[in-house]
């Protein structure tokens, strides 16, 4: 199996997006596709591409792929097969997708301009096609999907300097980038949660050279995480909200 490496801090990720560098082919081929914007890269979003064969092998006939097992599985448990989009678990029943629109819908009605939202909607989730593990109960995980994220967000906007600045697409790029810790890390009232947020905050701080700037995308990213909501325990997808969140990244691009 071709596992993806990228690099785990902003300050690299930024650079290493600037200056079209990955390691191995098939992740540089990815990373170096010239989307027009946010939309396009919407529709990429569950489409195979040559990455997603280099990882899962080549699907079945009914077009599934096996998602390798990530931990030591409960008795009987098989690898998971399914499309890419796929997110059978606890936390989601909806595809990627789907959850991008959700999420976009969710940070338009808490206040959050709608580019951002778009942004953040679309491209929080991305580097999920390219990390799905099946984990011991049989349910797919996507395991270090918020660096491939940051990683892809950050090279497929390269040429959206029409769209956003580079201050703004680095405090997005931090967004994403922090998405999991703010779920995960954050919040929790404790000693290690704190010395967690301050650890995000620092590394913000220097990888936007700005204070207020990092304080901007600790805000959003707590926003994002508000709003990252899922439909659990195999839930019907809010069907309404979805198709609200496309129509925003359909009209903010035009």
């Amino acid at each position: 199996m071709y596992k993806l490496v990228v690099p785990d801090k902003l300050v690299d990720i930024w650079e290493s997006a600037e200056a079209g560098y990955f390691p191995g082919d098939p992740m540089r081929t990815i990373a170096k596709k010239d989307f027009k914007n946010i939309k396009d890269v919407y529709k990429f979003l569950e489409k195979p591409d040559p990455l997603v064969k280099t990882i899962y092998g080549e699907p079945d006939a009914e077009g599934k792929f096996l998602f390798p097992m990530m931990e030591d599985p409960d008795p009987g448990v098989e690898p998971h097969r399914g499309v890419i989009g796929d997110q059978s678990s606890y936390w989601h029943s909806e595809t990627i997708k789907e959850h991008a629109a959700l999420v976009t819908y969710n940070l338009r009605e808490a206040g959050v301009r709608p580019l951002y939202a778009a942004f953040l909607g679309v491209m929080h989730d991305c580097g999920k096609k390219y990390t799905a593990e099946t984990n011991r109960k049989g349910e797919v995980w996507f395991n270090g999907h918020e660096l491939v994220s940051a990683v892809l967000a950050a090279s497929w906007s390269k040429n959206w300097k029409w769209l956003l600045t580079e201050r703004e697409r680095k405090v997005l790029i931090a967004v994403v980038y922090g998405h999991m810790s703010c779920l995960i890390d954050w919040h929790k009232g404790t000693a290690m949660s704190a010395r967690a947020e301050h650890r995000y905050l620092a590394e913000a701080t220097k990888f936007l050279n700005s204070e207020t700037d990092a304080l901007k995308a600790y805000g959003l990213t707590c926003i994002l995480g508000a709003c990252d909501e899922g439909a659990r325990n195999g839930a019907a997808v809010d069907k309404v909200r979805v198709s609200k969140g496309k129509k925003i990244i359909d009209e903010v691009m035009g």
